[in-house]
């Protein structure tokens, strides 16, 4: 036995050594191979894992953020009817049935034979011929008047077609924002617009703007006794009462006054400071108790 142990291995057995040596290494070779491949693996499932969570979690966070900062950024308002109202814009989509209006709209009713063809119709079904024709009328009489008083003045009546042009001027000054632009700057023929140098010369419109009345001024006192809108006052209730003849208002309709802009002479205006402008005209409505 001692003699087989000492004797020089044959070429045959070293061979047959070397081939199992080499074969046990490539083979724990490979399973370490497959043991990094598996943590690799499971690392990488636990990365995207943790991954997919972090980007659900940032999303619900920018989500709560997002909510928190429009809640932050709009104004609630409760109404007395418990309507919740908000400043922030409602999301785009499908118009609420709440927000679809289902009564009656708002009409015009026309005469016998109206058609309204364009604006100038829809202005005269309300101010007719016979207010425009009073309107001449009191302006012809006080321009009259002055000029006996003053014979260097010159007046000339108007007529209907005339005045008619004279509020379309003042309407025309209202629709391109000029109406406190001055009547000089208006006719200039480097700035104004062309329409009103081709309607009527300047003068002419200082005139009609001075002598324009709304009554006859010799009764004026009078009925001013008793009302102290009289100058405007019978203009006032025949204009009101086209208003409601030709005029149906629908079942939606919003109601707001407006303080008109004067700093004249009047004796009813009224002083409001939250207004932007802050003097001016509102109409002031009485109402009579009803006795028992």
């Amino acid at each position: 036995m001692d003699a087989d142990q000492n004797r020089p291995l044959s070429d045959k057995e070293l061979r047959e050594i070397v081939a199992n040596l080499a074969n046990n290494i490539s083979d724990s070779d490979h399973e370490s191979e497959l043991d990094i491949e598996d943590s690799t693996d499971e690392e990488s499932n636990h990365e995207s894992i943790a991954s997919e969570e972090d980007d659900l979690q940032s999303e619900s966070e920018n989500e709560e953020s997002d909510a928190l900062l429009i809640e932050e950024e709009s104004e609630i308002f409760t109404a007395k009817d418990a309507t919740v109202w908000s400043s922030s814009p409602l999301p785009t989509g499908r118009v609420r049935s709440t927000n679809i209006l289902k009564g009656a709209v708002n009409k015009v009713i026309l005469p016998p034979g109206k058609i309204l063809e364009e604006p100038l119709d829809s202005f005269l079904l309300y101010m007719d011929d016979s207010i425009i024709a009073d309107i001449v009328r009191f302006t012809n009489k006080e321009g009259n008047r002055v000029r006996e008083s003053k014979p260097n003045l010159k007046w000339k009546d108007c007529d209907i077609i005339e005045m008619k042009a004279f509020f379309g001027l003042l309407i025309t000054a209202g629709h391109l924002k000029q109406n406190h632009t001055s009547y000089e700057v208006l006719w200039s023929a480097l700035y104004g617009p062309p329409i009103f140098r081709a309607t009527m010369g300047l003068s002419r419109f200082k005139s009609i703007m001075r002598f324009m009345r709304f009554d006859d001024k010799e009764s004026r006192n009078e009925r001013r006794k008793r009302d102290k809108f009289a100058p405007f006052r019978e203009i006032w209730n025949r204009l009101n009462k086209n208003f409601g003849k030709y005029y149906m208002p629908g079942k939606n309709l919003t109601v707001d006054e407006q303080l008109i802009p004067f700093r004249g002479r009047c004796p009813f205006i009224q002083y409001m400071p939250a207004k932007p402008d802050k003097y001016g005209m509102k109409e002031k409505k009485e109402t009579k108790e009803r006795k028992g």
